[in-house]
């Protein structure tokens, strides 16, 4: 398997956790609509919605990560980079790539942890007794996901045209 395919296969995984999160937010908001017109119409909202909230809140942050770290969508150090050359600038960008790894993997170890206590204790949702280990787990897979597609975008494996898909029509080579 070459370079290249390693790139778009993990570009596709990376649209798939987007495409998860935007889902995601799209439920929360036809919840947040049905909540309000029951509120308004019925006088009762839904119960628990706040704690569904946190949980897909969770849920879509996570799996948008890989997409913004791989289409370098993020803060950069370019402003930095224009200003003391474009030698600088290289430099620069490589200081923030390794701290964003740094940084990936101290958040990844510190959540996996957590995660590990949340699912061993069994700990579940006030309200509603709706597991949260799971969706810690999902947590823990997006930073993982979002780490191995940094070092892709990084060393030039996975390039951001391929997160974008060809159009139709569009030569797909």
């Amino acid at each position: 398997m070459t370079l290249e395919r390693i790139g778009r296969i993990w570009a596709l995984v990376v649209r798939m956790f987007a495409w998860a999160g935007l889902l995601s937010l799209l439920a929360l908001t036809l919840v947040t609509l049905a909540d309000v017109a029951m509120r308004n119409g019925l006088g009762k909202p839904i119960l628990g919605l706040n704690e569904l909230f946190g949980l897909f809140g969770v849920a879509s942050v996570g799996a948008f990560l890989p997409f913004a770290l791989s289409s370098r969508q993020l803060l950069t150090v370019a402003f930095f980079g224009s200003i003391l050359g474009e030698r600088a600038g290289t430099i620069l960008n490589w200081f923030a790539d390794i701290c964003t790894l740094v940084f990936l993997l101290a958040l990844l170890w510190s959540i996996r942890g957590y995660t590990s206590d949340v699912v061993t204790n069994g700990e579940a949702t006030y309200l509603l007794g709706l597991a949260t280990g799971p969706w810690w787990i999902w947590v823990v897979i997006c930073l993982v996901v979002s780490t191995i597609a940094h070092i892709l975008t990084v060393t030039g494996i996975m390039t951001r045209d391929m997160l974008v898909p060809p159009r139709l029509g569009e030569d797909q080579s």
